[in-house]
């Protein structure tokens, strides 16, 4: 059985109540069995993939998924989302095989439905409202553009794309995030190892911002090794042959190639800006006084999410190449803890903890993509966190996000139920 992605709904609160929702689907169908000739052992029945009488949802890789909370079917593979700032809506960015979409899904309490969506040419990652909501932005991949939307009452109209000015041929748009008062537009350059600064009122104004690896060159980084070994080839060793288009570019070295800016986040002050590099196995600080790299601090293996406490002084960073969410601390710059979100403290890497959200009251949930589940912790205490537990999700959970207005998580899951 073919089904669509989702995204799961999950109540929560002070203190973490979850309910349980029948799935509106029929049961999976079993093969008939031939009755066997006397003296033989009967076969087991042929277990199809699909919902199952015991209420699990067998995988095609012999899986079973018991996700929790009520669920709505959506598009191809949902990869990001974020809530409206009023709490009333939800984003869903899809970038799967079939069409790349934004989907708005009304919250309302009593019954969440789709009530619009758009096609675009590509997308990758990136996605974000303005502050004040009228504003939806979205990362146009390897097409160079960010996609601009007039947002109203869930409806997106006055379509409009921001060509990102690069120096290099083949900019792929990643994440992407605005500043605490919208004046300001921040893109990553997954491929092309810039940030790109621009004023939402003048978007041809653009301010480029190069990063520096903090992995030096010739160095290798050491991260936990995949498991099982994949068969990757080795990074690049110096002396091999660069690109074609990268070969004349003077100083592109010492520029950051090979950091791969995947999100952006800025700070409340509007000081700085943490940048995640994907292949660096840190986070970025940028100077937004004077758009100049400050420094980088070492996380763990392939970060890419990053959230902030409260007050702002720490900074939380989900590791997808590992088994972990790294705490920075942003006034002594230093790594203060590292928080382990597999099952088993010592479960090899393969949970993938992508994506996470923080609660202004100190809880902490991770979504762990290869392992279908969320982590929760109590990080009250940025140096010490408390593990609670995990919560069943679908296949494959690649977002995570709370509304403070419902009091409600949001998971999307990249492939569904099966």
């Amino acid at each position: 059985m073919v089904r669509q992605s989702y995204v799961a709904l999950l109540i929560c609160g002070g203190v973490i109540v979850l309910f349980l929702s029948q799935l509106d689907r029929p049961s999976a169908q079993e093969k008939e069995i031939a009755p066997q000739p006397k003296g033989q052992a009967a076969r087991p029945p042929v277990v199809l993939p699909g919902l199952q009488k015991d209420g699990f949802v067998q995988l095609p890789n012999q899986w079973k998924l018991y996700p929790t909370g009520s669920h709505i079917n959506v598009g191809d593979f949902p990869v990001n989302s974020v809530v409206h700032p009023s709490g009333q809506y939800l984003a869903v960015l899809h970038a799967g095989m079939k069409e790349h979409e934004i989907v708005i899904l009304d919250l309302n309490k009593f019954k969440q439905k789709i009530v619009s969506r758009v096609t675009i040419d590509q997308t990758f990652y990136g996605i974000c409202f303005s502050p004040d909501g009228k504003k939806l932005y979205a990362s146009g991949g390897e097409f160079e553009v960010v996609h601009e939307y007039d947002f109203f009452r869930g409806l997106l109209s006055n379509h409009k794309t921001i060509p990102i000015q690069g120096d290099i041929a083949g900019l792929v748009v990643g994440g992407i995030s605005t500043d605490s008062t919208g004046r300001d537009l921040f893109v990553a350059c997954t491929w092309g190892e810039v940030i790109v600064r621009i004023p939402t009122d003048n978007p041809e104004n653009q301010t480029r911002i190069y990063l520096k690896p903090l992995v030096k060159k010739g160095d290798q980084f050491k991260g936990e090794p995949p498991s099982p070994p994949d068969g990757r080839k080795d990074p690049p060793k110096e002396g091999d042959p660069k690109p074609k288009d990268q070969k004349d570019k003077q100083g592109f070295e010492e520029r950051g190639i090979g950091a791969y800016p995947y999100t952006c986040l800025a700070h409340p002050d509007g000081k700085r800006l943490f940048v995640s590099l994907w292949g660096d196995a840190s986070v970025a600080v940028i100077d937004l006084e004077k758009n100049q790299w400050l420094t980088n601090l070492p996380t763990a293996s392939h970060p890419t999410e990053m959230a902030l406490s409260k007050e702002g002084n720490y900074l939380f960073v989900s590791c997808s190449n590992s088994t972990q969410v790294s705490v920075l601390d942003l006034k002594e710059n230093k790594n203060i803890q590292t928080i382990n979100c597999a099952l088993h403290p010592n479960a090899p890497t393969g949970n993938t903890p992508s994506s996470l959200t923080l609660l202004p009251d100190g809880m902490l949930f991770v979504a762990n993509s290869d392992a279908n589940n969320l982590s929760v912790f109590n990080v009250t205490n940025p140096i010490k966190a408390e593990p609670l537990g995990f919560i069943p999700t679908g296949w494959y959970p690649t977002s995570v996000r709370y509304n403070p207005t419902d009091k409600r998580l949001y998971v999307t899951n990249g492939k569904g139920f099966s």
